[in-house]
């Protein structure tokens, strides 16, 4: 019989089924939390949104601004200038692009057309042979699905018109934080460390220091990576008498900023348009091409600048991608991989602190240089 001022588990050892329930209850607890704070920023995503943004930027954008500097500017007419340069190669891309797509597009509509019938005309002969029945039908799915398209694109124009003027204001304040961000950085930073105690200051700084760094170095080598696929592409395109050839490097370039899926899209269309502008071998040409820039990436360029210490799974990356277009679209899977890089960086630091046998701490001692009270100049 159990006594009545007792309790039948006290004293008892659960073993692994304890463990678990703890962790269980810990996990609850972590992941309540983090669905907490993430639809705090959803619903700040205005503001949320331009600072991460300027926050990747600025990285970027950082060295330019450091070379400037080294040349005797000063560190805020740098930093302005080095945003001027940004803006100023954007409006060049977009000048570059826009003006030959809009002159091109009935003639790149007549060449969709002939390359139509001569992809009919391959189908019908070796090594498919497909019947003149089959063909009928195959044109004739394709002639309905083109008009079901014409009005999705309508719609998604409809759709995206209104935030048309939100996207303005999101790209401004874009830049005016990275402007910020360039020209005091390092004082906003040291700004948020004086909200913790001196003792942790010295370890708070090193995380943060160690995980910018890491965000830093994937940033840079993505924008390398996405400038040898952009040139690439683009000269090849050239040469191999691609039309629209400077368009498809620059919209290239861009989609390498997007992990994995960017990759994707920028195959099937590089695929669409080289069979478009001259045929078959052109198209497999153009894939050699890629797929020659792929290994020069993957053997010279990313082990130079980035190394085992920022490369990530490709399943991670692929999941961060999805996950982050999921929650944010476009601009969520474009933010995604590189916070995920900020994190990794931050948890391999606490790993290193675990194999030193402890994390940096400082005496406790007020450092009026940190103090939030205490203003900054």
């Amino acid at each position: 019989m159990f006594d009545a001022e007792s309790s039948p588990s006290e004293g008892r050892d659960w073993g692994v089924l304890g463990t678990m329930a703890g962790w269980s209850w810990r996990i609850l607890v972590c992941a309540a939390a983090l669905t907490l704070i993430v639809a705090i920023l959803i619903e700040l995503k205005f503001v949320v949104v331009p600072l991460l943004l300027a926050l990747l930027i600025s990285s970027v954008l950082a060295p330019l601004t450091a070379w400037f500097e080294k040349r005797g500017i000063s560190r805020g007419f740098a930093s302005t200038l080095t945003v001027l340069v940004a803006i100023a190669v954007m409006v060049g891309f977009a000048l570059l692009a826009i003006p030959p797509f809009i002159k091109n597009i009935d003639s790149f509509k007549h060449a969709f057309d002939n390359t139509g019938d001569e992809f009919y005309k391959w189908l019908d002969g070796p090594p498919f042979n497909l019947d003149h029945e089959q063909i009928v039908d195959l044109k004739q799915s394709v002639a309905e699905a083109i008009p079901e398209v014409k009005d999705w694109l309508i719609q998604g124009i409809k759709a995206a018109a209104p935030l048309i003027a939100q996207t303005v204001a999101l790209v401004g304040l874009t830049i005016v934080l990275t402007g910020y961000l360039l020209a005091g950085g390092d004082r906003y930073w040291q700004w948020v460390l004086g909200f913790f105690s001196p003792v942790n200051r010295p370890g708070i700084n090193e995380l943060g220091e160690t995980a910018y760094r890491k965000l830093a170095t994937y940033l840079q080598a993505t924008a390398q990576m996405a400038a040898l696929y952009g040139v690439g592409v683009g000269l090849f395109a050239f040469i191999f008498g691609v039309k629209l050839a400077l368009v498809l490097g620059i919209v290239v370039f861009l989609l390498a900023f997007l992990p994995i899926i960017g990759a994707w899209i920028s195959g099937a269309l590089v695929a669409a348009m080289s069979f478009v502008s001259g045929g078959l071998w052109t198209m497999i040409g153009m894939i050699l091409v890629l797929l020659v820039l792929s290994q020069i990436n993957s053997i010279f360029v990313r082990p130079r600048i980035v190394g085992e210490r920022v490369s990530l799974v490709p399943v991670v990356t692929l999941t961060t991608v999805l996950a982050g277009t999921t929650i944010g679209g476009v601009i969520g899977g474009i933010l995604a991989v590189p916070l995920v890089a900020t994190v990794s960086g931050a948890l391999g630091q606490v790993r290193r602190w675990r194999a030193e046998g402890g994390v940096p701490t400082a005496d406790p001692i007020s450092d009026k240089r940190l103090d939030p009270d205490v203003e900054t100049v």
